[in-house]
């Protein structure tokens, strides 16, 4: 007769520590019979986990086991708690025709965490999303490291230095700040990871969501055509003997189109004009300032060049220099501080004073020392034959060359051609810095300036009158069509 006994029928293991070692008890299979007895079964835990991850109680034994009439066997059975909790089981030997009940209580650290509310923020302000770190468990939770998971430098995380340890039922608050800034290009929802390392057996690493919603307020965009702008004098001295006092008239008939190219590129013109019969004149009009009409400036300018030059008119910079001397008894308000002195030069052959080109252009700037820049444009035969008995103007174009200036045909059918040569040697001192004051105080980190829709990043913002500055040296080139987007300053605890 077969006779199976299992003794206890119940294992209690009392309370264990989550994550330390096993605990430890035994069971005795006896053969009380006279028959052999092949035992099954008292090596499988039935319990209601998932065997994928471990029992919490296991069973080191043979799968079989032969009792002989009278022969026992001790068999291990080892309770290993993950977490905080009560845990039961049952092993059924034989079928169940011997039952051992199995009982055990679990003790840990256990962590939670309240879920971060979800917020909206304007860029440029900063909103704060605090959560709680606590300890669910019965036994102390020592909280290692708290790190922000994010290469998003628009959040931060704010808390007091780890480790830290929590009691039952202690909590602690860590505080993220969500700062979206302008280096973002775009709005819309992001998120972050806040990792929590403790001795949490079950959980060592807590892994907790934050999310935020980032957007642009009112966007003020702004644009203008580069100009820096200069101050441009612009002194004719024409050659007005016989035929050439029809080409005089012929060029201050032509000044318009000179004028109205500097003017588009924000220059300041004054023109005054001079002939070899005349050179320090003292009726007025004799120049015209920038706020003066075009009529006007045309008249003023034919005025001054009307006449007979008389003797010493092949040397039309000398006059120049001896007129820009005299001041202020000649010229009076001629030339401007810091304004380019451009010298038109009308003639109708080579240049007669006994001074080389380049000594005549040193006493010109010693005549100006406050100018800004001195250059010399001829408008005179280009060719030895010229036209209307001229001939080539040698020495005038060699100031022209040396100083930066123009060369133009006197003998070609328009002279718009030669306005816009002769601008080009105003518009080239016209390039450098300019302040350009925005209409309102702006987000200085929202601002974003475009050259030709191309991002440009060489300016500097002066909050005292919310103005952009580009520098001289490194500045758009002039004619470049220049954006500016940002946003108004803000006030973000109205957000």
């Amino acid at each position: 007769m077969e006779a199976l006994v299992l003794s206890p029928a119940w294992l209690d293991f009392g309370t264990a520590r989550a994550g330390a070692e096993p605990q430890e008890q035994s069971f005795t299979l006896i053969n009380a019979g006279n028959t052999e007895v092949v035992v099954h079964g008292h090596d499988e835990i039935i319990d209601s986990y998932d065997p994928d991850d471990g029992h919490i109680f296991e069973v080191d034994a043979d799968p079989v086991l032969a009792l002989q009439p009278g022969e026992s066997q001790d068999v291990t059975v080892r309770f290993r708690p993950p977490t905080q909790g009560l845990w039961d089981a049952r092993i059924d030997v034989n079928n169940g025709a011997e039952v051992l009940q199995l009982s055990g209580r679990g003790a840990a650290a256990v962590i939670g965490a309240t879920a971060p509310a979800r917020v909206s923020t304007l860029f440029g302000c900063r909103a704060e999303m605090p959560f709680e770190i606590f300890n669910q468990g019965d036994l102390p939770l020592h909280v290692t490291d708290i790190d922000l998971l994010s290469p998003d430098p628009t959040w931060s995380l704010h808390l007091d230095p780890s480790p830290f340890q929590l009691g039952p039922g202690d909590r602690t608050t860590v505080q993220v700040s969500f700062a979206p800034s302008w280096d973002i290009t775009t709005g819309g929802l992001r998120n972050a990871l806040v990792q929590v390392v403790s001795d949490d057996p079950l959980t060592p690493e807590l892994a907790i969501r934050v999310e935020a919603l980032a957007y642009e307020g009112v966007r003020i965009e702004e644009g203008f055509t580069y100009r820096p702008g200069h101050s441009v004098d612009l002194l004719v001295v024409a050659d007005t003997d016989g035929v050439l006092s029809l080409y005089a008239e012929r060029l201050a008939d032509n000044i318009g189109v000179l004028v109205g190219i500097l003017e588009d590129n924000n220059i300041a013109v004054q023109l005054a004009g001079l002939t070899g019969a005349d050179i320090c004149p003292s009726s007025e009009p004799a120049w015209t300032a920038g706020d003066a009409s075009l009529a006007s400036r045309r008249a003023a300018l034919s005025a001054a060049l009307e006449g007979d030059t008389g003797p010493g008119s092949e040397m039309l910079v000398e006059h120049a220099i001896a007129a820009l001397s005299a001041r202020p008894s000649c010229l009076s308000g001629f030339l401007r501080p810091d304004a380019q002195l451009h010298v038109i030069v009308l003639a109708g052959g080579p240049d007669g004073s006994p001074r080389p080109p380049e000594a005549q252009l040193i006493e010109l700037h010693n005549a100006v020392p406050a100018a800004s820049d001195v250059a010399v444009s001829a408008v005179i035969p280009t060719t030895d034959s010229g036209c209307a008995g001229t001939t080539y103007g040698a020495g005038y174009a060699d100031m022209a060359i040396d100083s930066a200036g123009a060369i133009a045909d006197l003998c070609a059918p328009s002279l718009d051609g030669a306005m816009e040569a002769i601008a080009g040697a105003s518009l080239r001192v016209a390039s450098g810095g300019l302040r350009y004051v925005l209409r309102e105080a702006p987000d200085p980190d929202s601002l974003a300036v475009q050259v030709d829709g191309s991002t440009f990043t060489e300016w500097t913002y002066d909050p005292r009158d919310q103005a952009i500055i580009f520098g001289a040296d490194t500045a758009p080139s002039t004619g470049a069509e220049v954006g500016i987007a940002y946003s108004p300053e803000l006030d973000c605890r109205s957000f």
